[in-house]
């Protein structure tokens, strides 16, 4: 019975001893168990040499920088891409500068007024009167409200939209002019514009959203400069086909 107790009581001491050596030797701290320390992922604890260091809080410029390199690599085209020459030939025709030269190229007056327009304080004496000259033409305002109380057209939509958009920035342009002679006409053309009926339900729902958007900016250019308009649209626009469509950029009576 002695030899037995002997055989079991002996080894557990040498263990005992062995583990309690190890942990004083130079190099081996007892880990921290205390209930603020860290843990590793079995949630042990972790001794202070295996601690992880926390990763800085991203920036909001460090986040943004992430964002435009992904969208960067996300929006790259695939060099598997492989346009035939005419689908190429589409999309540099239907290019915002194409357009532009081809609309300059058939309309001097609108090439003209855009050049002059743009230049502003580098306008010189000449320019000045010349574009005082343009935006008093009656022709050219006349011609103008033909072609904005026209439908749209399916071929050449695009540089038929940007067409009627230069149009609209020489109206603009117009009411803005102190002292305007032609002031009177082109208050009267605008009128007559936003009254056109030229929303043809048949037309395609894009030309729809260009005429009536053509409309709306219309309504708000009057807003700013003549006010007075406004009530005469509203007294105007009963009956029209798209009188709901006025209602709702003229706002209420007295606005």
């Amino acid at each position: 019975m002695k030899y037995i107790v002997v055989r079991v009581v002996i080894p557990a001491i040498v263990l005992f001893m062995a583990g309690f050596h190890y942990f004083l030797s130079p190099g081996n701290k007892v880990p921290d168990t205390s209930p603020g320390a860290s843990v590793n992922s079995q949630g042990r604890p972790l001794s202070p040499e295996s601690k992880v260091t926390p990763e800085p809080e991203k920036t909001d410029n460090s986040r943004l920088s992430e964002t435009l390199s992904e969208t960067k690599v996300a929006e790259s085209p695939s060099p598997d891409i492989d346009l035939s020459e005419e689908e190429l030939q589409t999309l540099l025709n239907e290019h915002p500068k194409a357009l532009e030269m081809k609309i300059f190229a058939e309309d001097a007056f609108i090439r003209k007024f855009k050049q002059l327009s743009e230049k502003k304080a580098l306008l010189s004496r000449e320019d000045v009167a010349e574009l005082d000259r343009m935006l008093q033409d009656q022709e050219a305002i006349t011609s103008i409200e033909f072609m904005l109380s026209s439908p749209m057209h399916q071929e050449n939509f695009l540089k038929e939209q940007m067409e009627r958009m230069f149009y609209i920035d020489f109206l603009k342009a117009c009411l803005e002019k102190k002292d305007n002679a032609a002031g009177e006409l082109i208050r009267t053309r605008i009128r007559t514009i936003i009254l056109s009926d030229n929303l043809n339900p048949d037309l395609p729902l894009n030309m729809r959203k260009s005429i009536a958007a053509e409309k709306a900016e219309l309504i708000a250019l009057l807003s700013e400069h003549d006010p007075a308009s406004l009530e005469i649209l509203r007294s105007q626009a009963s009956g029209l086909r798209h009188h709901k469509l006025l209602r709702h950029y003229l706002g209420p009576e007295g606005s």
